[in-house]
């Protein structure tokens, strides 16, 4: 039996069992924390959760926002690398999120160097820091995925699950990232968020953004940290995505079918954190342990 079909039984037992669906389910009485705490455990790498480098680190706190927005039922990650981007969209604790990667090679299929090896093989430091984080601060909403995006796509075929925020960042060829929209995009529920990565430091990645038709949805383009584009259909929640960048980012020119770009400039903005959190429209922001 082949470690995919493994992992899939393994799966399916632990959504049977709720696992991974609910918040900090299993450790007794959990200490009482604020988000920011959280939020920090996962972006920073504080309460014993180790960080690691990430080119995704700049995305960090859209992501929160994000979900905190969206509210999804599932997540995709599709390309985990140390798992940065999986654990910010799991920290406010909304529904699974579903880590997708081979944890054996780089984006462009070559191998992992040993200069840059972490300690243990990569899902191995993925499972670490996962354990790290649910130990720390009550992350229990991820589940990882070790496979191939066709193998992973196979089982929510065969499941028929839905997806309400999907990001890419797997292989940086434009033929690869095409390849992952039209395959991932048809799971994604009405309202659906799709992110992707590296538009800006990949060529092809970018070309493949931009050439994503009209009727694919409305596109907006952060810059920073490698790059994120942005593509939804549901104008209210593109709306709202437009008024947190206004909010926390400077707008810069972007020639992308004439597609809007933002970069970082949070500190310019003299927001303290709640009040940017608080463009969530009021909402109380969200935490797995809170």
């Amino acid at each position: 039996m082949s470690p995919f079909i493994i992992g899939g039984l393994v799966l399916a037992l632990c959504l049977s069992l709720g696992i991974g669906v609910g918040i900090g389910r299993g450790f007794g009485q959990p200490k009482r924390l604020q988000p920011k705490q959280v939020y920090n455990a996962v972006l920073e790498g504080t309460l014993g959760a180790a960080a690691r480098p990430s080119a995704w680190r700049g995305h960090g706190w859209f992501a929160i926002w994000l979900v905190n927005r969206v509210q999804p039922e599932t997540v995709v990650d599709l390309g985990v690398d140390w798992g940065y981007s999986s654990f910010a969209f799991a920290a406010p604790g909304y529904g699974t999120v579903f880590a997708v990667d081979s944890f054996q090679q780089n984006y462009d299929k070559t191998p992992i160097s040993k200069d840059i090896l972490p300690p243990l093989p990569l899902h191995d430091a993925f499972l670490s820091r996962q354990h790290a984080l649910r130990a720390a601060v009550g992350i229990d909403n991820v589940i990882s995925m070790p496979g191939t995006f066709e193998q992973a796509a196979a089982v929510f075929r065969r499941n028929r699950w839905g997806i309400d925020i999907l990001h890419i960042d797997g292989v940086h060829t434009s033929t690869a990232v095409k390849q992952d929209f039209e395959v991932w995009s048809p799971f994604l529920r009405a309202g659906g968020v799709v992110l992707f990565h590296d538009i800006g430091s990949a060529k092809a990645v970018r070309r493949a953004f931009a050439g994503l038709p009209s009727s694919a949805g409305q596109k907006l383009a952060f810059l920073h940290s490698g790059g994120l584009g942005v593509l939804t259909q549901n104008t209210s929640i593109m709306n709202d995505i437009r008024a947190w960048a206004r909010a926390t980012h400077r707008r810069v020119a972007l020639d992308l079918n004439q597609n809007e770009g933002w970069t970082l400039d949070w500190a310019s903005t003299g927001l303290t954190y709640e009040e940017a959190m608080l463009e969530l429209g009021g909402r109380r922001p969200a935490c797995a342990q809170c």
